[in-house]
Formats: C-alpha cells, structure tokens, sequence
C-alpha cells in the first residue's frame, strides 16, 4: 500500500469518526409491529458549520458531520453516537438534522452543550474535536486520480484505504466510480485526493465487500445542492426532476413534426411543467446546451454523451435561470421553468422520516404503496408487486396506490383464498379510495355503519369484487394485534378495555374462530 499524504496527526484524525446507529426494525406488513433492534456502523466526517447557517438548526453550539443516508437512514428517533481515536469507550449523541436521500447524503449535528449520556470522560468533548475539512467545490473530470479514504471498516481503528477513480457511473445518478476496495463500515468516509487534504466525494458503495469496485457521492455535488437547491423547512430532502421523460427523435418524427432532426419528444408530462409543457413537444436546447435525438448533452467532464435527467446536469443550473427551447407544432418556444419534486406519493418507507400510516379492517392491514412494502419475500408475490408498479408508473407515481399488505393465515378472510397479499384495493362499498388516509375514514364510518345495522361490506379490487360479513370481521379484529386506535368495529367500551390491556383486545385466536368458520366434511 502506499504511504499516505500528511493527513496523520491525531488532529487531523478526529475530524473522520466512526458512527453507531441502533435500528429497531419495522415490520413491513404490519408497521404497528417492531423486531429485535440491530446495531449498524459507518463512517462521518467534520465539516464547517457556515454550510448550514440558513438552516433553521443552524446553532453556535452545534459541530455538524456529513455521512451518508443509508448510514442512519433507519436510525431509532434520527439519534446515532459518534466516537473517535483517544476516546476510549466513549460516545457522543448526534442528531439528524438532514437527509438527501438522492444524494445518499445526510447530515448530523452535535451540540457540544447538550446531554451525551455515552460520554464517560472528564475532559470535555470540544477538547477531542478536529478540523473540518476543506470540500472541494470545483467538479473532479474522472482521469484515473489517485484517491484515499479513512474509515472505520472493521470497527473501531481507522484504516486509511488507496484507489483511483476510473470514471463516472452510468446511471443518472452522477456517482465516481472508484477502484477501490472498501467494506460496509467505510460508508459515509471523505474521499481525497492523494497529496491533497481537499474532500472530493463521500465514500458510498461498493459492489461487494471486499470488491475492488465501488462509488463515491462527488461533494461539489452535495454543495450545489444545498447551496442553491434546498429548502431547509423540510428535513427530507428530495431530488428536483423534470416532470417529463424524452422519446428519441427519428428522421420520420421530425419529417412528421415539421422540425429540424434534433432533440427529443417530451412525453408523460406530470407535476407543476404541465402548465408548461404539452406531450409531443419537442425539447431541443435547455439554456445553451444542445440535445441531441436521444435527449442527451454533451458533459465535459464525462464522455460520452449523458441523459438531461443527469443529477449533476440537472444541479449544474441554477434555479430561477432556466430556459427550455422547445418546438410545439412546428414553432419554436421558450418556456422558463426550474426542476422541482413532483410530489411523488410512493415514498422509500424509512420509518423515522416517510414512514406510511396503515388502515386496518378485521385482521386485514392496508397501506400505500412505498418502496420497502414492494420488497418480493416469496415467488408467488412477484405478480402482484409487477401489478402494483404498473399501476404506480401509470400515474406517474404521483397517486397512492393502496394494497392489502396483511391478512391473518387461517382467519375468516383468508380461508376464502379471494383476498391476497398485494391486491391492489380500489373501492369500499362502491367508494373509489383515494389515498390511506381516505380509506381509513371510510373504515371508521363502516364502523358507526355496523353498530346501526349495516351486516356486510363490499371490498373492491383491480381482480375481483367480493362481500365480506361484519361480524365475522369484529371477532378477527377483537383476536388481533392491531392497536386499538386502528379498531373500527369494536365498541369504544372494548377499544377502551383494549387501551388498558396495552392496546389489544384479548380474545380467542384467529386459528381458533378460523375452525368455527371451516365447513363441516
């Protein structure tokens, strides 16, 4: 290995720390339920505080740290703890202050002021705090530089690990690939360049442990975005898009159109550009860069041609000073518009920051769609999950998509066998359900409903409409785990009596009132 630059005094070292979260999973059908906690670690790095002074968390107090997001993604209450060389066993308590999901970004402060109750030395914390690093805010060209990183790999040493960046990833998620390898525990490390102590990148991604393959978040990236694209009234920070994607442009379109044969034809416009754009117009230059047919530009930093949906394309604009040239019906337009987020409705479900609400009906859970509940467990629920994503594409994610995600096993719904895992559920006595939070208001009239004497319901799906008995569906829902806050046909006496028995409502196992239901042979 080679020797490293002069980046080793014990100063220096403190500014990279390693990060503990503790996760306490969230059970993905039934989010009312949690597993045994796990432990997971990575890497942070010091930072200057002016990055964030317009950040409503900005405080003098406060130290901040950068790392990425699926590092603390999970982290129980956005808290992890952070330790360094010369502590010992020692700890200090981080918040999240921030995450950037599409940057795999997120950042945590410390407040030198605030209770830390893993710190166990006399001497003070701000006496073991480093330097923050100097981040690069000049775009690093991919040219086979040679790189290092420091991180905690194994635990608790920092290991200083050498490589070269070998290019740019070929997604649009604008990450440098790196020939490097690095483990789990390097997540979230400062990569720089050798001889230098400027931080380039944020150590990512690897292909697998121990691959000599991997990526790295480009820092300017990261400030770009938060110097001119976050809006930090929100802690969740998501990923300005278009609102359009481009088809290429054939010699026949163009013929067709009336155009010249370059740039791209706009099609599934959605979001806030509707106002703007049309279907079938055709995007030829956004500011002074030209498109080419396939909707792409040229980057001088990467070869060879890249996708306008290029996240460092996108935030190489400023927003605000943005021109789309386009041609509709032949004539040539300028549209202003600045990227936004489009609103998407299917979410990544992390618990601590976009975690879905659930509806219950019986023992039957619903949710909406988000990117963990689509997670295939078992190959008979591939046809579902390929179900739901057309559904979702279809409107362009910006509309809930509601799915049952659990029925008892052998309870009065499932032994019908109509209703599984992943149907998509459309209406409930005849009503188009909007979202979860719609149908679970629909729930709790179906409940009032009951008590006045309504006996069935009508549930709905893409499939298949059946009838299900409300009596049948309270004994379930009286035998269930769900918390009494989601029980819609219990009477409040029970919901009550439920609350005071740690929210669940003891009564005979489903397995039990499923026997009652089976027929006799």
């Amino acid at each position: 290995m080679n020797a490293g630059p002069k980046f080793h005094s014990t100063l220096s070292k403190m500014s990279i720390v390693r990060v503990e979260v503790k996760c306490t999973p969230v059970d993905i059908a039934r989010p009312y339920k949690t597993w045994d906690a796990e432990l997971f670690e990575g890497t942070a790095f010091l930072v200057t505080p002016s990055i964030f002074k317009r950040a409503p968390f900005y405080h003098a107090n406060k130290i901040f740290y950068m790392t990425n997001f699926h590092v603390i993604d999970d982290a129980d209450n956005r808290t992890c703890y952070l330790t360094m060389a010369g502590v010992g066993h020692s700890f200090m308590t981080g918040h999240v202050e921030i995450a950037i999901p599409g940057l795999d970004t997120a950042v945590i402060s410390v407040d030198l002021m605030g209770d830390h109750e893993r710190w166990f030395l006399d001497t003070p914390i701000s006496d073991f705090i480093g330097t923050p690093l100097a981040l690069c805010r000049e775009r690093i060209k991919p040219d086979s530089q040679k790189v290092y990183t420091i991180g905690y790999p194994e635990g608790e040493n920092a290991i200083e690990t050498h490589g070269r960046v070998s290019g740019q990833a070929g997604d649009n998620s604008g990450m440098l690939c790196l020939n490097m390898s690095l483990n789990s525990g390097n997540s979230g490390g400062a990569l720089f360049l050798d001889g230098s102590s400027n931080v380039i990148g944020i150590c990512t991604a690897t292909l697998e442990d121990g691959e000599a393959m991997s990526y790295a978040v480009p820092v300017h990236s990261v400030l770009r975005y938060l110097e001119y694209w976050a809006d930090f009234n929100t802690s969740y920070m998501l990923m300005p898009s278009w609102g359009f994607k481009l088809q290429t442009l054939t010699d026949a379109d163009a013929t067709q159109y009336g155009v010249p044969w370059k740039g791209g034809i706009i099609k599934d416009v959605h979001g806030p550009v509707k106002q703007l754009l049309k279907n079938n117009d055709i995007l030829y230059r956004i500011n002074d860069t030209e498109l080419d047919i396939f909707g792409e530009v040229k980057d001088p930093y990467i070869l060879p041609m890249v996708s306008i949906h290029n996240l460092n394309f996108i935030l190489s604009h400023t927003p605000g000073d943005i021109s789309l040239h386009i041609r509709r019906n032949g004539k040539p337009m300028v549209v202003q518009f600045t990227p936004t987020n489009p609103g998407y409705k299917i979410g990544a479900g992390h618990k601590e920051w976009d975690l879905q609400d659930y509806a219950a009906l019986g023992s039957m859970v619903f949710q909406n769609t988000n990117n963990k509940t689509l997670v295939v467990e078992e190959e008979s629920d591939l046809k579902g999950t390929i179900r739901i994503a057309v559904r979702a594409a279809k409107h362009s994610k910006l509309r809930e998509v509601v799915i049952l995600t659990y029925v008892e096993k052998h309870g009065y719904v499932s032994n019908f066998k109509i209703l599984k895992r992943y149907d998509i559920i459309t209406k409930v006595d005849g009503t188009r359900i909007k979202s979860i939070e719609h149908l679970r208001s629909l729930i709790r009239d179906l409940g009032m409903k009951y008590r006045a004497g309504q006996t069935t319901v009508c549930i709905e799906t893409t499939e298949r409409t059946l009838w299900l008995s409300l009596k049948e569906l309270e004994k379930e829902e009286r035998a269930s785990d769900i918390p009494s806050d989601h029980l819609c046909l219990c009477s409040k006496k029970r919901r009550r009596a439920a609350e005071r028995t740690g929210g669940v409502l003891q009564k005979p196992s489903l397995q039990a009132r499923a026997m009652e239901m089976m027929p006799a042979r």
